[in-house]
């Protein structure tokens, strides 16, 4: 039997039965994957394109990046984003990472969205100079999750027809409670 990631109140009513012997090695091997071994990663290192990006916020393109690192929660760089996966609701910690170039004297703001809802507690916001200096800024953030959300990075400018050039991106999303 495949082992199972499971939320805290399932684990605590499975474990709570052993006073009678009850508890399975199953039910051991589902703590320890639910403890240990929920994340997943998408990374970008080279080769991405420019993007644009006006006043309105949407979703931060990874297609020239990859699926890092992951069990049980699913990465999935070519729909940009990551889904938690069964079993896996509760509270996740979400980094986000950028290195990023773009349209000289442009403000952008970055914020995790949880099923299309900016998380405004999980946002950086990065600043190209005047010259196009290459730029970064980052987040950590803990947001509950369920099984089934989507969480994605969206973006926008303080101004309409800007452009973004990732150079480097990360987003870590580990389950801790």
């Amino acid at each position: 039997m495949a082992d199972t990631p499971r939320d805290r109140a399932t684990l605590q009513g499975l474990w709570a039965t052993n006073g009678v012997q009850g508890l399975s090695a199953q039910d051991l091997r589902d703590g320890l994957v639910s403890i240990m071994g929920v994340y997943a990663q998408l990374f970008l290192t080279a080769g991405a394109s420019a993007i644009g990006v006006g006043t309105a916020w949407q979703t931060l393109d990874w297609a020239a990046g990859a699926n890092g690192l992951e069990d049980t929660a699913d990465a999935d760089y070519t729909a940009d984003r990551i889904v938690p996966g069964t079993g896996t609701g509760g509270v996740w910690e979400v980094q986000f990472q950028a290195t990023v170039t773009g349209t000289a004297s442009t403000e952008f703001a970055i914020k995790a969205s949880v099923n299309g809802t900016r998380q405004d507690r999980a946002s950086c916001k990065v600043a190209i100079d005047a010259a196009s200096t290459v730029a970064s800024c980052s987040f950590v953030a803990l947001l509950t999750l369920a099984a089934a959300d989507v969480l994605t990075i969206e973006i926008s400018a303080n101004g309409a027809s800007k452009s973004i050039t990732p150079l480097e991106m990360q987003l870590v999303a580990k389950r801790v409670a």
